[in-house]
């Protein structure tokens, strides 16, 4: 798992930013997308919101979060 100084200061992280898009960018959690949403399904990993129909984010704060409690989730 990466640093909190890879995400943005504020706002919302898309799941190809968290898990990184091929050889352009690291991952800040180098897991693969079914994992991400097993673990949210299982509660093991912050819910994202829908910002439209079409585009679901996490919050950067609730990733940080994630981050610091050492990849314990409190949903």
């Amino acid at each position: 798992m990466k640093s909190n100084s890879q995400l943005p200061q504020e706002g919302f992280i898309r799941l190809k930013q968290l898990i990184g898009d091929g050889d352009n960018s690291s991952p800040i959690i180098p897991v693969s997308a079914a994992t991400i949403w097993n673990w949210v399904r299982d509660g093991k990993f912050p819910k994202p919101v829908s910002l439209t129909k079409s585009i679901t984010a996490w919050r950067v704060s609730d990733i940080r979060q994630y981050i610091n409690a050492g990849g314990q989730s409190n949903v």
